[in-house]
């Protein structure tokens, strides 16, 4: 028998872990800058990047382009080049569509057919944010667009501002929400966006905690060193240039200040747990007998490369999903079976019964 210990209530600096964190740099431009795709790649080469200078310079005009069908505006002493812009008053946006040379026709029609949609919207506070999204890569205050040094930052990071989906979205919208406390799931298939969604809602813990270090610090789990990698590059770049801090002048300073702190909250989850584990018990696992999901796609090769069904109807992706997630990540005391999987709440399926009958039949 085990003494039961009770759970403490948090302290009012934990507390504000769950319920404040979301609010310290929440106040969001009435204005906000989407961008395109394909005004995403251009301003990350080198030749638009030389004159980088000289759109900052056009920025202020994308304000009054506010006609159905957006505006072609000349970028001056850029040796020919115009944008294509479209701004949306009363839903606050401005769309930043593209970029191309006065004399190519071809790059301009490209352009507008491929944006055609947004250029045309309405503007309409309800539907217009939905649709922008939907359209674009980045996004940020329009105000940073007041000062060129801040704007050039954050418009040659490469991951700091994504724009995320509308399902992104409305997560982090539910994340925000009172009335939805904690725990906060987010499922998905692998290339979801669920990683996405944690990373930016991971950063606001990191910030709230280099601003209050008098609190323990938050940690991110993942299950691979090169995830935790990307992890730390991805949170560190939004701390860094995400226009969502962008009032604070000395974020630059508190990053570099605590990049070796920064880098500790990151880590890996079989280290860690394995870390902990009693030396008597630690044979029994040994990181050598585990499976991961790089030597179980390798061993689902194996058994169906030549079965096109398999790929089709439980690719080794949904398989992978399917098992860590149901078959033995639903209960820690048994495995999930196909009428066990029918009973779970509508919401919480991700595949079909017949997708998973098939996963555990045929890959289980």
């Amino acid at each position: 028998n085990h003494d039961i210990i009770e759970k403490q209530t948090p302290s009012p600096e934990e507390a504000a872990y769950l319920y404040a964190v979301h609010n310290q740099v929440d106040q969001q431009a009435e204005q906000m800058i989407y961008e395109s795709s394909e005004w995403f790649s251009l301003i990350q080469q080198t030749h638009i990047k030389q004159i980088a200078t000289r759109i900052f310079d056009t920025l202020p005009k994308v304000e009054d382009s506010q006609f159905e069908g957006g505006a072609w505006l000349t970028i001056d002493r850029s040796d020919g080049y115009k944008m294509l812009v479209r701004s949306f008053p009363i839903a606050g946006i401005w769309f930043l569509a593209g970029i191309a040379k006065d004399t190519d026709v071809s790059a301009q029609e490209h352009l507008q057919k491929l944006y055609h949609e947004v250029l045309y919207a309405a503007d309409d506070k309800q539907t217009t944010v939905h649709l922008v999204l939907q359209h674009s890569r980045k996004t940020y205050p329009a105000l940073i667009s007041a000062e060129e040094t801040l704007w050039k930052n954050l418009e040659f990071d490469a991951v700091g501002n994504l724009a995320l989906s509308p399902e992104e979205s409305e997560v982090l919208a539910s994340a925000k929400d009172a009335a939805t406390p904690f725990p906060l799931f987010i499922n998905g298939r692998a290339g979801s966006g669920k990683s996405t969604v944690l990373q930016y809602l991971f950063t606001d813990y990191l910030y709230y905690f280099l601003k209050n270090q008098h609190v323990a610090k938050p940690v991110y789990f993942s299950c691979s060193n090169e995830l935790i990698k990307r992890a730390n590059e991805v949170v560190s770049s939004l701390l860094l240039c995400s226009g969502k801090y962008w009032q604070d002048d000395q974020r630059q300073l508190l990053v570099n200040q605590n990049k070796d702190m920064i880098a500790d909250v990151f880590k890996e989850f079989r280290r860690f747990l394995y870390s902990h584990v009693p030396e008597q018990f630690k044979e029994d696992f040994l990181p050598r007998n585990y499976v991961d999901y790089a030597y179980f796609r390798q061993s689902w090769e194996k058994q169906f490369k030549h079965d096109p069904i398999a790929r089709q109807k439980y690719s080794a992706d949904v398989s992978w999903h399917v098992i860590r997630s149901y078959i033995k990540g639903t209960n820690s005391e048994f495995y999930l079976e196909p009428a066990d999987y029918q009973d779970i709440e509508q919401k919480q399926q991700t595949v079909t019964d017949e997708t998973f009958k098939l996963v555990y039949d045929k890959v289980w």
